[in-house]
């Protein structure tokens, strides 16, 4: 077996006390912060990883941290990182498929694994080959999380203890929010290293062509593909360290104020309650209770942005979708005056799709038109047959999109509204992206706004 890991460090000194709940104080806070902010710093795996490996033990228990990564088809994961205070028995390059294996659960359905005796585990499954070597390095404890980026498995960390019953829910729960961070790091470093592959390939192919300019214009196409994957990964560059810092930014601010919020709420119920039905303050307290749910509703879009969207996708009739819905917001009597106006749905054919997010998305969508039209009107909702997809285009008749709010309208905390956090859309997006579609918006011909979702067929049996 070969040893990938360094001369043994000495044994490490006992770590400081862990969260017991999963909530961190001020000053805990502050460290996760600054762990994340030396994670960010790198630009290779191996720098991400070894500022994991050196940062967290001040929050978490281990003495073995290691990585794998999933293929290009999803069916194997490769170890490409590990590191240890002991001699190690899984190397470097170490791999097995996924299906049917433990991990399956952790990579595809995006579970963590908590394993708090890793000996008891290996009797009962003897043919978990990498279980048997992690025991023999001395370890009794696992954690086990998914690395995910937009809702896309990249890979596994993994965190190994010597003691037996070393992780609990605390544990989970604290790295479900620096996990995200690692994933999108990760996935950070590999495009860092694709950019730099398709920078030489560029290179290379500028000096040929200046030798060959005459003989190979074929050259000059080549380059052009090569500078065009050169741009798209550069933009997935940004986009993706852009997702990091409002994600970690979202999901801290969210955590924050989700359990106050609803003490405050329950407080006012109980003094409204308290009150006799005809006394002034209940009014008032009303009017309270209505801000807090609001405040609530951010807090609740502030989590589904920061949270990867993972659709549970079914062979899904969009005519019924929304058939289903229509009713629902024809009598919202906040949206007085909408009508929703279905046409050419009914041939479309069935899409994979997951039926709760696509409700959300139309919801979405029929609210913003309903608000585009404040005195009301007809929404129409209409769909086109493609060969490879299917289109839903969602036509307000209110004033249409200008240039500016147009370019920012799937931007993150963008609104038009007194009173909207920004994140619909996004949300929207982010959903569509999950599905392998897209949303796109535009001034239709007529005047107002049309929303076209893109779904690829359906290719599940139904």
């Amino acid at each position: 077996m070969i040893n990938d890991s360094p001369s043994p460090a000495p044994a490490p000194s006992p770590s400081p006390p862990h969260p017991t709940d999963g909530a961190l104080d001020v000053p805990g806070l502050l460290l996760l912060n600054d762990i994340l902010e030396k994670m960010n710093q790198g630009n290779t795996l191996d720098e991400v990883f070894e500022a994991t490996y050196a940062r967290l033990r001040a929050l978490l228990p281990y003495n073995r941290v290691a990585i794998a990564l999933a293929s290009p088809g999803g069916d194997r994961v490769t170890l490409v990182a590990c590191r240890s205070d002991g001699p190690t028995q899984l190397s470097l390059g170490y791999s097995g498929r996924i299906a049917g294996s433990s991990l399956e659960d952790v990579l595809r359905r995006g579970r963590p694994r908590i394993l708090n005796d890793l000996e008891d585990y290996l009797a009962q499954k003897p043919q978990s080959e990498s279980t048997r070597l992690m025991v023999r390095e001395g370890m009794r404890s696992s954690l086990t999380l998914p690395l995910l980026v937009k809702g896309r498995p990249v890979g596994i960390i993994f965190f190994s203890s010597r003691d037996r019953n070393a992780y609990g829910a605390a544990h989970e729960l604290l790295l479900r929010q620096v996990a995200g961070h690692i994933a999108i790091l990760v996935e950070k470093a590999r495009l860092t290293a694709e950019r730099e592959r398709a920078q030489e390939e560029l290179r290379r192919a500028n000096l040929e062509l200046e030798a060959r300019i005459r003989e190979r214009t074929v050259l000059l196409e080549d380059l052009a593909r090569k500078n065009e994957h050169l741009r798209t990964t550069q933009e997935a560059l940004v986009s993706s360290a852009r997702l990091a810092a409002v994600g970690e930014m979202a999901a801290s601010i969210a955590h924050e104020i989700k359990n106050p919020l609803a003490g405050i709420s329950g407080a006012i119920q109980v003094m409204r309650d308290g009150l006799d039905p005809g006394h002034p303050h209940r009014e008032i307290m009303k009017e309270v209770l209505a801000q807090v749910h609001r405040l609530d509703q951010t807090v609740r879009d502030l989590l589904a942005f920061s949270r990867p969207s993972r659709p549970s996708k079914v062979p899904l009739d969009l005519a019924a979708v929304v058939a289903r819905i229509r009713p629902i917001l024809e009598g919202d009597p906040a949206l007085s005056g909408l009508v929703v106006e279905a046409a050419a749905l009914d041939a479309l054919g069935p899409v994979d799709a997951d039926p709760h997010l696509v409700e959300d998305v139309l919801f979405n969508l029929l609210t913003n038109a309903a608000h585009a039209m404040p005195g009301g009107g007809a929404v129409t909702i209409s769909g086109t047959a493609l060969p490879h997809a299917v289109e839903i285009h969602v036509l307000d008749r209110g004033c249409g999109l200008s240039a500016d709010v147009r370019g920012r309208l799937f931007r993150p905390f963008f609104t038009t509204k007194v009173r909207g956090t920004g994140l619909g859309l996004a949300i929207c997006q982010k959903i569509m992206e999950a599905h392998g579609g897209a949303i796109r918006a535009e001034n239709a011909p007529e005047g107002g706004t049309v929303v076209t979702l893109t779904f690829p067929r359906s290719r599940i049996e139904p």
